[in-house]
């Protein structure tokens, strides 16, 4: 089967799909294009699988649909796939918006329903990324069965071995790409 790579606003692609989904999510604008990385790191690892990226090529204006393509695709990684966070460091700065706002929303509400089994999630924190240690100690505390990742490379790894594993389980062998967990 060919794998589907999906970018917002087409939401036509997000019928044809069967089969696990990885939906990355992180920062867009202010970081550098790591969704481009991601896509030809998961081709090689998990060529089956389908990707979500919502980094538009050509798209300008209408939020709201834009809004509207990520949390359909979101949903339906949710439901059958992985939802795969990357918290790209700051590589330029826009004073007029705080940096990674709705990731850092989107990852709160993600990691909720993950720990209620409605979702599943691969987390990578970038070096550089503002609260990042923080993050880090706090899910290692509120949520420990969602894999923190150092490098995009493992969080790839991570969600490819998780989007291949059935729904709903998080496999043990995800433990060897965990950050080391936060002792209190």
């Amino acid at each position: 089967m060919p794998r589907c790579i999906a970018t917002a606003p087409d939401l036509q692609a997000l019928q044809d799909l069967d089969g696990p989904l990885i939906y990355l999510n992180g920062p867009i604008q202010g970081a550098d294009d790591w969704q481009h990385e991601a896509i030809s790191l998961l081709g090689d690892l998990a060529p089956s699988v389908h990707i979500a990226s919502p980094r538009a090529l050509q798209f300008k204006g209408a939020q709201d649909a834009h809004l509207i393509w990520e949390m359909a695709f979101s949903k339906r990684a949710a439901r059958e796939g992985v939802i795969l966070f990357w918290l790209a460091r700051e590589t330029q700065h826009h004073c007029s918006r705080s940096y990674a706002a709705q990731l850092r929303f989107d990852l709160g509400e993600w990691a909720v329903k993950s720990q209620a089994g409605l979702a599943r999630l691969v987390v990578g924190i970038e070096r550089g990324f503002t609260g990042g240690p923080y993050l880090q100690r706090r899910f290692a505390l509120t949520y420990p069965n969602i894999p923190i990742c150092r490098s995009l490379r493992q969080t790839c790894a991570a969600a490819a071995e998780l989007a291949a594993a059935p729904t709903g389980v998080y496999p043990q062998t995800l433990a060897d790409l965990f950050v080391p967990r936060f002792t209190p």
